[in-house]
Formats: C-alpha cells, sequence, structure tokens
C-alpha cells in the first residue's frame, strides 16, 4: 500500500506504528523519510528508543525523538536526550474520558520543524 502511495509536493503520510522494531524488518523504513520515536519515560521505552535510533541510521533515516507524558525533572534522569518534550498533562487523561477534544500541543510546531529540517 505505502509503496503505490503518490504523494504531491505538499502532502505528508505519517504512518502509526506499534511499537517496537518490527516495522523495520517489514520495510516501513524503506519508504520513510524520517522517523517520529515517541517514547515513555520508562526504562523500557527508552532502551527502544536507542535500538530505534540505531536502525533508524543504519537506514540513514532521520530520526527524531519525542518523550510524552514527561514528568517534571525527568531530564535529569534519564540517559537519553529527546528533541521534543512533552509534558505530562492529567487533564489530557480526564478529557479524554469525558470524550473531549484536545488541543493542540505547541511542541507541535517544534516537531514540525524538526521534521522538516
Amino acid at each position: 500500500f505505502i509503496k503505490g502511495l503518490e504523494l504531491k509536493d505538499c502532502e505528508v503520510v505519517l504512518i502509526d506504528v506499534e511499537a517496537g522494531i518490527e516495522h523495520f524488518g517489514r520495510g516501513i523504513d524503506l519508504e520513510a523519510d524520517v522517523i517520529v520515536n515517541v517514547a515513555e519515560p520508562s526504562i523500557e521505552s527508552l532502551e527502544l528508543s536507542k535500538k530505534i535510533k540505531e536502525l533508524a541510521e543504519k537506514s540513514r533515516l532521520k530520526h527524531v525523538l519525542l518523550l510524552n507524558k514527561a514528568l517534571p525533572d525527568i531530564l535529569e534522569k534519564i540517559a537519553i536526550n529527546p528533541d521534543i518534550v512533552i509534558p505530562f498533562d492529567q487533564t489530557l487523561i480526564y478529557g479524554s474520558l469525558e470524550g473531549k477534544e484536545v488541543d493542540v500541543f505547541p511542541q507541535i510546531e517544534e516537531l514540525w520543524q524538526k521534521i522538516k529540517s
């Protein structure tokens, strides 16, 4: 499906895959320009992010690491340097449970700039 897509200059395709590295073995990396790796502040997620970065580099793909649900002072406690940090916000969880629409995060523009550069 991805190989058959024909995009115009102003179009972008965002593919949301399951957490893990299986998509590299399935060839999605052969059709991608950028890997946006969304990680959570857990040892499992951060270790997996290191592996994803290595695989992206081997595939000569740009890798952008986004740390999601970041607690205050978390950057001092982790051995990885994310490109973008989205702080933990419990109002998003409550809003989701109530079916409320999520406001656009200010970090989205920063993410877009990292992807384009």
